[in-house]
C-alpha cells in the first residue's frame, strides 16, 4: 500500500508518502516541491528561493523538488541531488531533486539523469556557462498545453527499511 497526500499552496506541495512493506513497519517521509517559475529571477526573489529552500532542509524534509530553478545555489549538507535539464526545447528548463542521505541511498538513475551537485544544471553554476547537452537531454511532451518539460528519476534505496 502507497498512500500520498498533498497540501499545496504557493511554493510549496507538501506530500506526506506513507510506506507499508507487508506487515512489517511503516515508513513515512515529508515531500516537498518548489517551483519559483518567473516571479524569481530577480536576485531578491531568488534570494527569497534560496530562504525557502534553506528552511526544508532545516526541516530535514526527505525530498525537495527544484522545479524551474534556474539560477545559483549552496548545496545544502546532507543531501544528494538528481537532476536533469530538457535541451534544445522552447523551455530549457531544469528538474532537481535533494534527497536527504540519512534516509537514502542513490542505487541508479532513469535515462540520462545525473547524480552529483556538481552536475547539476543551473544550480551547481553549469548551464551559466554552457546551454544543457542535447545527447543528455531529459524531455517529457504534452505539446498541446506546454511544449516539452524537463524530467528526472532515479532509483533511491531507503536505509531503514533496505528497500
Amino acid at each position: 500500500m502507497t498512500k500520498v497526500t498533498f497540501s499545496c499552496g504557493g511554493l510549496l506541495c507538501i506530500g506526506a508518502i506513507q510506506l507499508a512493506l507487508g506487515k512489517r513497519e511503516h515508513y513515512s517521509f515529508d515531500v516537498a516541491e518548489v517551483k519559483p517559475h518567473y516571479g524569481c529571477t530577480e536576485p531578491s526573489g531568488q534570494q527569497r528561493v534560496r530562504d525557502f529552500v534553506g528552511q526544508l532542509v532545516s526541516e530535514e524534509l526527505s525530498i525537495i523538488t527544484l522545479l524551474q530553478v534556474e539560477f545559483e545555489m549552496d548545496h545544502p549538507e546532507g543531501y544528494f541531488a538528481i537532476g536533469g535539464a530538457c535541451a534544445g526545447s522552447q523551455h530549457e528548463d531544469v528538474a532537481v531533486a535533494l534527497v536527504r542521505e540519512e534516509e537514502f541511498s542513490f542505487a541508479a538513475p532513469l535515462g540520462a539523469t545525473q547524480h552529483g551537485w556538481y552536475n547539476m544544471p543551473y544550480l551547481s553554476g553549469k548551464l551559466a556557462q554552457q546551454p544543457p547537452d542535447p545527447a543528455r537531454s531529459m524531455c517529457i511532451s504534452n505539446i498541446k498545453v506546454v511544449g516539452e518539460r524537463p524530467y528526472a528519476g532515479a532509483i533511491l534505496t531507503h536505509k531503514a527499511s533496505g528497500e
